[in-house]
């Protein structure tokens, strides 16, 4: 029954996009949960996360607002697939937390241990037919164990054991994709921005196991710019801390991803506009891969050479040295630029990038000619081309085919995935191990369907009138037509050390000088104000954040140590206990009382803030 039902989806999904047929309602296609989520101004913020911990906590969300429940739900099994409580215990039997959890649009993620837990949840996926629901384990090898039957469910690789200090991104990113892995959840400690964009560059969204639930600590997640927070907070709290950011705020840093080089200032996908666009600020280029006549990669969009060079005919229907007689002399709306260059070979491309750290090859096939996923597999491995390369194809069965021949390059698909058939299309994507860059697809679909289930938003093509609205919205994958202009946008601030105020009152409506790293890597003194602190003692915790090109991008924690702070003022007077404010804004005193012959009082107080700016 499961192979019939994976075979309807892919005759739905095909039916869809190419046919045209009266499309599948989402909401209609069995097994399909309706999630929901709460639009903030903070543009694509990270999905709330929970962990089911106690009997009743699933019943219990029904009571929520729809768009303040948690978008997963987290659930522990025993060999049997029963659910157990945070001490072991059994709370439920899995069948009746699913389908509690799927009626509150919330979705489930399994937490396997091993292979006979994987074997429980694959005959139950069996009997019911479902599918909308993710495993995850710390051995990914049991995730890919359990797709390997089940192919059409999410997959999550736990790496929240991992400290900063073991963790090799570019490995696991490669061990997550092998492992039919669509996401990665770290530990905060280890989730710097900086490795949380690595991963999510090679389309693997990562999860936040979050230290704790305090109002401050959701900020220093958000600044990670993780795609989704696993916490034990409640969750209608947690959203409304969304509530503090400026409108067109974006919680992470975006890649600016250049479409075949320079597109307007130098010939089309060549080397020589490719190698302008990242020193202009690409962080990526994207590039079309093609079979020659005799076997090599080489790079051209069309199929034919008349738009972008000087010659004529049908490029796969010749070899590469008599491509090598041609030159592409045109832009990219066929317009001669007076330059000439050669059409370039894959191999030229995996050389000269193979030195630079900072700039991912984002490979497009552009053929269907299915030698070229060998091939290719070939020339990542001759290069050692791991970490910085994707592929990305409009051909699912190309992405299929790249899942079983090197399932360690991540792949993304390029048709854009519609609200109407949304069940089908996701189904798809899982079972070719494949993410999406998506056809400027709506925001709102994206936080429903998608960046909920741990897919990272790429979209294309943006140009000079759209690039900065995709920026604003919070995209991540930003590819675009005119790299350089992105260049000029702001993308991330780089606090100093060394900040320093007189007092903790005078926190409040600070400005630190800081490095504003813009997208062509210049960096450029900003007064950053603060956005939201935390003290204790004589030190505080700093989130600052920059307007520029109207959005706003928030830095990472930053202390700033307060002279004169070693001991707290004693407060005048009896004062009344503090109730909770929902804006996180208060203190906590701590008294103790010494013993001994004299009643000598010692007050230590620990101020905790958060205060809105």
């Amino acid at each position: 029954m499961k192979k019939i039902c994976a075979l309807a989806a892919t005759l739905v999904l095909f039916a869809a996009i190419f046919v045209g047929n009266a499309p599948v309602e989402a909401a209609a296609y069995a097994g399909f949960v309706e999630t929901n989520t709460y639009l903030s101004k903070l543009s694509m913020a990270p999905s709330i996360i929970a962990e089911l911990r106690t009997e009743g906590q699933a019943e219990s969300y029904a009571e929520l607002d729809p768009k303040m429940r948690p978008s997963n739900a987290v659930v522990t099994v025993d060999d049997e697939l029963n659910v157990l409580d945070a001490g072991g215990k059994e709370i439920g039997d899995f069948s009746t937390v699913f389908e509690t959890l799927s009626s509150e649009g919330i979705l489930t993620v399994v937490r396997l241990k091993n292979r006979v837990q994987a074997d429980a949840l694959s005959a139950w996926l069996i009997e019911t037919d479902e599918f909308d629901l993710a495993a995850m384990s710390s051995d990914p090898a049991v995730v890919k164990y359990l797709k390997t039957k089940e192919k059409d469910i999410r997959g999550i690789a736990d790496y929240s054991a991992k400290t900063a200090q073991d963790l090799d991104a570019a490995a696991l990113v490669k061990e997550a994709n092998e492992n039919y892995c669509n996401a990665v959840l770290l530990s905060q400690g280890a989730a710097t921005a900086e490795t949380v964009a690595f991963f999510q560059a090679r389309f693997k969204a990562v999860w936040l196991a979050a230290d704790s639930a305090e109002e401050f600590n959701f900020y220093r997640c958000v600044s990670s710019g993780a795609y989704g927070i696993l916490s034990d907070g409640e969750p209608e709290t947690l959203y409304h801390y969304y509530d503090n950011y400026n409108i067109n705020s974006i919680p992470r840093a975006y890649l600016n991803i250049a479409h075949r080089g320079m597109p307007y200032g130098y010939p089309e996908n060549t080397l020589e506009g490719c190698i302008a666009a990242y020193e202009a600020g690409a962080d990526a280029v994207e590039i079309d891969m093609k079979v020659s006549k005799d076997g090599e990669i080489f790079i051209l969009h069309d199929s034919t050479l008349e738009r972008t060079t000087d010659g004529q005919g049908i490029a796969e229907h010749m070899t590469l040295e008599q491509l090598r007689q041609y030159k592409v002399t045109k832009d990219y709306n066929g317009a001669e630029t007076g330059m000439a260059y050669d059409i370039p070979t894959l191999d030229e491309f995996f050389e000269y990038f193979k030195k630079i750290d900072d700039c991912l090859i984002v490979c497009e096939i552009k053929t269907t000619d299915q030698n070229i996923v060998q091939l290719f597999s070939d020339k990542v491995k001759e290069y050692g081309m791991y970490g910085k390369v994707v592929a990305i194809a409009f051909g699912m069965d190309m992405l299929g085919l790249m899942k079983e021949t090197d399932a360690g390059i991540p792949t993304a698909y390029l048709n854009k995935i519609s609200q109407d058939a949304a069940g089908p299309q996701l189904r798809a994507l899982c079972v070719n191990n494949t993410a999406v860059d998506a056809q400027c697809d709506p925001t709102y679909f994206w936080e429903r369907n998608l960046k909920n289930r741990g897919f990272v938003n790429f979209s294309w093509t943006y140009d000079a009138n759209s690039v900065l609205n995709a920026v604003q919205m919070g995209v991540t994958g930003i590819t675009n037509n005119v790299p350089a202009a992105v260049g000029g946008y702001q993308k991330r601030i780089l606090p100093r050390e060394g900040y320093t105020v007189a007092s903790a009152a005078a926190l409040e409506g600070a400005s630190f000088p800081a490095d504003v790293e813009f997208c062509d890597r210049t960096l450029e003194e900003k007064q950053c104000e603060v956005f939201r602190y935390e003290v204790s003692g004589n030190e505080a915790t700093v989130i600052l954040k920059h307007k520029a090109n109207n959005f706003v991008v928030y830095s990472e924690p930053v202390r700033v140590r307060i002279q004169g702070a070693q001991e707290p003022e004693p407060t005048p007077g009896p004062k009344p206990e503090p109730e909770p404010s929902k804006n996180g804004c208060g203190s906590h005193l701590a008294a103790g009382a010494a013993a001994g012959g004299a009643a000598l009082i010692v007050l230590a107080a620990v101020l905790i803030r958060s205060k809105r700016t």
